[in-house]
């Protein structure tokens, strides 16, 4: 009897530490899930439960996950948005991606399920995670389920996710997240700081456009339960933690809140099974070593035109190494050497001691893998932040960018021989992957930590920067200018007053004289 009891106060104690977390990832990308799947397995790891809305369900088998699809809003995506050929070509047509965020997050908010989830009184959570895209709009998940609200920024720490939880970053010593070139010369300071005043007017030119849709989600549900919505303003920026996808690598040293905490690597998976066995024979057998080609999943093979498959296909057949190249549709006619595959285990590829270069897009995963792995990089930027990615890592000594549409595809021959040959590249990748992985804990027990820490302290306030106290021109000391000006001004008037009294008196004095 007493086994019993004891046994039964083990299980109310199991599940007494168990929270209950709502994940909200709809962005319809293969690296967004990778990122919201790197949530699941770590919190699930840790016992918890998790509700998560994202648009590909996770591969994680748990009765503690609950999942709820939201994949239909791809619809939303113009069909040549991730084109190769026009965006090598600068043919791609221009797209708001803030309107459509807007529109994907609404979306998302409006599907059945998730209406219902908002609606039942009986649905509980501790906190809310919900992936910033270019929007706070569903930051109103945290207000419906009276809960703390903890951002996810898929990227390094930029100013349009900082200034939600702290304050905007100065300009003058920062890089802008999707920024081309890494200087501080005079012209590039400008451009940086007229880029941050750009991006400030769009978000406010477009909050009119987030509140109302904001309202039309969550005023009808707050209502029928009898509570009050409160603003836009109020709700997104009552965050009580950031957590960013950088790392003391990828990200740049830039003064950061309290509340935010990079953990950039989570999503990378230490207890993943061995290489199939079909890719191990051949990185086994790639005694030259390895290249792997890879431009990730939102730029697939076949918008390439034929003439640069067949460029690519050429430059990679005349190399001693072993190339497994990465594609959505099939290459004829390819040499021994290369290796042709619609689907590559990535992250058990760059871990292989033969992979010896990793040629990429740029996108943060990707970079985040080679700096984990210790993998020299040459990556091919086509949007977002993926120019910065690779500039930083140039920068950093590991990488090399090769931009596509500026650069002659029959130059990469002897940008791949530069990178195979000079060891440095191969050595700065190590010392890099060193610091990375100089930590006191993984990035994914940080972020169990800190969603802990968040629940645990109700809210984390204690970690809350004072600047979400002061109001803009407070920061800039607008008001103390306003005053000294005023000063000043009154003090020319009383000059000016006394002057004209003078001359008034001396010109009396003349005349009585």
């Amino acid at each position: 009897m007493s086994k019993l009891c004891v046994y039964i106060l083990v299980c109310v104690l199991t599940v007494s530490d168990a929270y209950n977390v709502l994940l909200f990832f709809p962005f319809p990308g293969k690296s967004h899930a990778i990122l919201g799947d790197g949530y699941v397995r770590n919190l699930l790891e840790a016992g918890h439960n998790v509700t998560y809305i994202a648009s590909a369900s996770s591969t994680i088998n748990s009765y503690r996950l609950r999942q709820i699809d939201s994949s239909a809003c791809i619809t939303l995506f113009p069909k040549d948005m991730f084109n190769i050929d026009q965006k090598v070509n600068k043919e791609s047509r221009s797209v708001s991606i803030t309107t459509l965020m807007h529109s994907v997050y609404n979306y998302t908010l409006h599907i059945d399920a998730v209406q219902q989830l908002m609606r039942d009184p009986n649905e509980k959570f501790d906190a809310v995670i919900v992936e910033w895209m270019y929007n706070e709009i569903a930051a109103g998940l945290a207000t419906v389920f009276d809960c703390p609200l903890i951002w996810s920024s898929s990227v390094i720490p930029h100013t349009m996710v900082l200034s939600l939880i702290g304050d905007n970053l100065n300009p003058a010593y920062t890089f802008h997240m999707q920024t081309k070139s890494r200087s501080f010369t005079l012209s590039k300071r400008i451009d940086q700081l007229f880029t941050t005043i750009k991006i400030q007017y769009e978000r406010w030119s477009i909050t009119r456009e987030a509140e109302a849709i904001f309202r039309s989600v969550f005023e009808p549900i707050l209502t029928k339960k009898g509570k009050q919505l409160p603003s836009y303003n109020e709700v997104r920026y009552n965050a009580s933690f950031m957590l960013g996808n950088g790392n003391l690598i990828t990200s740049d040293p830039v003064a950061l809140p309290s509340n935010y905490k990079d953990i950039g690597g989570y999503h990378i998976n230490e207890k993943a099974d061995p290489l199939p066995q079909n890719f191990k024979t051949v990185m086994d057998n790639a005694t030259e070593g390895a290249i792997y080609f890879s431009l990730g999943s939102l730029l697939p093979v076949r918008t390439m035109s034929e003439e640069m498959k067949a460029k690519f296909l050429k430059i990679f057949s005349n190399l001693n190494q072993t190339v497994i190249w990465k594609s959505d549709v099939a290459i004829h006619n390819v040499s021994k050497n290369v290796h042709v595959v619609n689907w590559a285990p990535q992250q058990r590829i760059l871990g292989h001691p033969n992979c010896r270069l990793f040629i990429t897009h740029a996108g943060l995963l990707s970079i985040t893998e080679a700096v984990y792995f210790g993998v020299p990089v040459i990556g091919m930027p086509f949007f977002a932040d993926q120019f910065n990615n690779i500039n930083k890592a140039e920068w950093t000594g590991f990488g090399k960018n090769f931009d596509l549409s500026k650069n002659s595809l029959d130059d990469l021959e002897g940008v791949i021989d530069d990178m195979l040959n000079k060891p440095r590249y191969r050595q700065r990748a190590k010392e890099v992957s060193s610091i990375y992985h100089h930590r006191l804990i993984t990035p994914g027990q940080e972020l169990v930590h800190w969603v802990e820490h968040v629940i645990q302290t109700r809210g984390a306030l204690h970690l809350r920067s004072y600047a979400m106290e002061v109001e803009w021109y407070q920061k800039l000391y607008l008001d103390l200018l306003a005053i000294l000006l005023m000063a000043l001004v009154a003090v020319l008037i009383i000059v000016k007053y006394t002057r004209s009294q003078v001359n008034i008196v001396v010109r009396k004095n003349k005349k009585t004289n």
